[in-house]
């Protein structure tokens, strides 16, 4: 005996649905449509005006009066070119590139929309710079130190309020990483330091 596939939960509204047309179509009232279909009488209401208007109950009017995009293809292109080049490019710089090249007047709103489709702006992740003789120097210290007990250790720490600080985003397309961008040193900075005793 073969077994029966399952019907998945979307398929059985959909032919609950097509029922409620059936039913109505048999002279069937709206109380005996909800009993057979648990759909409420407001939601047969809609399904029966649209099968007569649109001939379907599963037509979406979203589709139909969606607009389309004011951007050209050549518009979209030219975003994504001219951010893949460089992601700090201002919406506004790129309305003004559009206007000029592609002669299309295009809202903000319009081009910030397409950028959320492609990717987005992030903050670039501030990383020290170290040379590769300071990454091994650091290595080493930890190796020579790693069984230490640190008793009679003086620790000391500091922090640095900074004048330069990254505050800039930078586009990202979707799936990419978020640039690294060195910290100059010196980076105009205060430093306090504190230290701190073990005994």
């Amino acid at each position: 005996m073969q077994k029966e596939k399952e019907i998945s939960e979307e398929i059985k509204i959909t032919i609950r649905k097509y029922k409620v047309i059936v039913m109505s179509s048999e002279g069937s009232t709206y109380s005996e449509i909800e009993k057979q279909t648990s759909f409420q009488i407001g939601t047969i209401s809609k399904l029966i005006n649209k099968f007569y208007e649109y001939g379907d109950v599963l037509h979406d009017r979203r589709i139909e009066n969606k607009r389309p995009s004011a951007l050209t293809e050549e518009a979209k292109q030219m975003i994504e070119e001219t951010l893949a080049q460089n992601n700090r490019t201002t919406i506004k710089e790129l309305q003004t590139m559009i206007s000029e090249e592609c002669g299309l007047n295009i809202s903000k709103s319009t081009i910030n929309n397409y950028e959320k489709e492609i990717g987005e702006f992030k903050y670039p992740q501030i990383v020290p710079i170290l040379s590769e003789k300071n990454q091994q120097l650091r290595l080493e210290y930890c190796i020579d130190h790693q069984y230490d007990k640190f008793t009679n250790v003086i620790f000391s720490d500091e922090s640095s309020f900074q004048v330069f600080r990254q505050t800039k985003k930078i586009f990202v397309m979707n799936g990419e990483y978020t640039q690294q961008i060195g910290k100059p040193n010196p980076n105009f900075s205060i430093m306090v330091w504190g230290i701190h005793l073990i005994l």
